[in-house]
């Protein structure tokens, strides 16, 4: 009898556990299943996802619904099951919710735009058309696939008051600086007097080192405003270099390192190096061997950023710069002869000559031989004449884009100018004939 009721409790026993094990089978292939009904993150654009984001938040769809997207090169539609519970939110597209051999778009770096502004004056609006073509060569609804995301930053002096607010207004992040050493701290003191009108626009040149401080940023672009982005320069990003520059051979031929063009310098931020040429300046070390008796820096601009550069590359620290093709970037058409000659400025057996460069091939430009756009300039030098031409014919009409993106009514324009490709932005030739950007008529911002 006892053997018999032990018998019946053993059966019963397995029975149960039978149960439990049919139990934990299926909710295994129901979670697998579950697992299986997620989107291929591949097979979405960035705007499909968004449209499905924004259906599930408002919970417009039911748990299991289908996002169709019509390919941009084929007409075939893809079908993609949606789990609700599975996507939530963006936030949940992280690599823990994403299928084998689908990976996540990790977020982009940011390139910084850099300007210095050290008086008010019209020229604020190569600012503006600086920051718009910079900005366009990172914008995928203008036809550029960039890796970068870009941003606009302004260094501006102290007495510059008219020009923070429209720069703001525009898009531009101002950050109001003094000199990296104020003039009184420099210790060689004939130095600092000689100095601070010298060049372009003396000591206020070295506001651009202030690049260097920007450490959020993956790469800072320091531009004149006199100067214009083509293309995208998203490859010089990838370069392990700390200053990336163009020459500017006809400063300084006779210079044992070229003298770097102050209008393209593309860095990689660093607090120690800002720190160093802060050092250097400080001790004023600049006589008539140059920078430390290098022999560096006795050309046009060598006092301050044009000779600092290249004195601190190739004696303090050689091997950290790379010197660019200037026909491709910072183009400003030169002659790259000594005058009336076929000898080469950079000491070479041949060399290019910009001024016969292909206008597709060239990623930015600098309006100095050139002239400024807005000096609505009649080019008649036969050398330079047809490049220059096309380079401000592509400024008025990146200008052209601004103004519609911002909503200006293009009424105001020369109808009939005898400047005919700047779009009426010109009255005629000269200083006097360029119309700016009517600020005061906007309708949108840009930024």
């Amino acid at each position: 009898m006892k053997v018999g009721i032990f018998s019946i409790l053993i059966a019963l026993l397995l029975i149960i556990a039978c149960i439990m094990l049919f139990i934990l089978s299926t909710t295994i292939k129901d979670e697998a299943s579950k697992s299986a009904q997620i989107v291929s993150i591949e097979k979405l654009d960035q705007s499909s996802l968004r449209s499905a984001f924004t259906l599930i938040n408002k919970n417009q769809i039911p748990k299991l619904d289908k996002i169709q997207k019509v390919q941009k090169d084929s007409s075939e539609i893809l079908e993609t099951d949606v789990n609700e519970t599975m996507l939530k939110t963006k936030d949940d597209l992280n690599l823990k919710s994403i299928a084998p051999g689908v990976s996540a778009t990790a977020s982009k770096k940011k390139i910084a735009y850099a300007i210095t502004v050290t008086r008010d004056g019209p020229f604020v609006d190569g600012a503006l058309v600086l920051g718009y073509a910079a900005r366009k060569v990172h914008d995928e609804s203008k036809g550029y696939l960039s890796k970068y995301e870009a941003d606009l930053v302004a260094f501006v002096a102290p007495t510059v008051i008219q020009a923070r607010s429209i720069l703001e207004a525009n898009g531009w992040k101002v950050l109001a600086k003094s000199l990296p050493v104020a003039l009184e701290d420099i210790q060689n003191q004939d130095y600092a007097m000689k100095m601070k009108d010298s060049g372009c626009c003396g000591a206020d040149e070295f506001l651009k080192l202030w690049a260097f401080t920007l450490t959020e940023y993956h790469r800072v672009v320091h531009l004149d405003m006199d100067s214009i982005i083509f293309d995208s320069m998203d490859a010089l990003y990838e370069l392990d270099k700390e200053m990336l520059f163009t020459g500017d051979y006809n400063m300084g031929p006779k210079s044992p390192a070229v003298p770097a063009q102050g209008g393209f310098l593309v860095v990689r931020p660093s607090m120690d190096t800002f720190r160093e040429f802060q050092a250097i300046i400080r001790k004023g070390d600049y006589g008539g061997q140059g920078w430390e008796g290098s022999r560096i820096g006795g050309f046009w601009g060598g006092q301050t950023i044009q000779g600092i550069v290249p004195f601190f590359y190739a004696v303090k620290h050689p091997g950290k710069a790379q010197e660019l093709n200037r026909c491709e970037y910072n183009c400003m058409v030169d002659n790259p002869y000594y005058p009336n000659t076929s000898k080469c400025l950079d000491k070479q057996p041949t060399c290019q000559d910009c001024r016969l460069q292909k206008p597709e091939l060239v990623k930015s430009a600098h309006f100095t031989i050139c002239q400024k756009p807005w000096t609505c300039t009649q080019h008649l030098n036969p050398k330079n004449k047809v490049l220059c031409e096309i380079f401000h014919d592509k400024w008025f009409s990146l200008r052209n884009e601004l103004e519609l993106e911002m909503g200006v009514d293009v009424g105001y324009r020369k109808k009939g100018s005898k400047y005919k490709n700047s779009m009426g932005m010109c009255s005629g030739y000269g200083d006097k004939k360029y119309i700016p950007i009517p600020l005061d008529k906007l309708t949108n911002k840009v930024g």
